[in-house]
């Protein structure tokens, strides 16, 4: 009777260890499989016409730097089993919050919005490849000059964008 005890048991436990070891948990949302152990990141060019000379760098580092610090993946020079290209499509400031100043109607805030343009390709499971536009925004006051913009407000806006672009691409939100 003991030996057919022992027999159930180990049954049952091997079936809850092969049971857990095909599950993917993570806290940071992802549901990546795990033979996903690489990504990479191609430099980022400014086609917007507009926008200070780090922008480019800027968005490249950011996308390099949100990944790495989000996932368990490596992140290689190319040909990462998840890759990442793209451009910079948009650096535009617009005004916001309208008020009138002697008669005048003037922008009391203005906002800047880059747009940049993703194509992401999953080579494990092509399905979740896409092309597609993220965008994100700062409002800052009227009397900041746009050449004022660090980059530390740039990346206040990369931080937003990159959760859509995270969400979208490995936490299939």
């Amino acid at each position: 009777m003991t030996s057919k005890n022992n027999s159930f048991f180990i049954s049952f436990l091997i079936l809850i260890v092969v049971g857990f070891s095909s599950c993917v948990y993570s806290f940071t949302g992802t549901s990546l499989p795990p033979e996903v152990r690489t990504f990479s990141v191609a430099t980022f060019p400014n086609n917007s016409g507009q926008g200070p000379s780090f922008l480019s760098q800027t968005v490249t580092n950011h996308f390099r730097d949100y990944f790495q610090r989000n996932t368990n993946l490596s992140l290689v020079p190319r040909d990462g089993q998840l890759q990442f290209e793209g451009q910079i499509i948009g650096y535009e400031v617009s005004p916001v919050a309208p008020q009138v100043q002697n008669g005048v109607d003037v922008a009391a805030r203005n906002r800047l919005t880059i747009r940049i343009q993703v194509k992401f390709t999953n080579t494990n499971d092509p399905k979740q490849s896409f092309d597609e536009p993220f965008s994100a925004f700062l409002d800052f006051p009227q009397n900041q000059n746009l050449n004022d913009i660090d980059e530390a407000q740039i990346r206040q806006i990369m931080n937003l964008m990159m959760t859509q672009i995270f969400n979208r691409s490995v936490a299939n939100w």
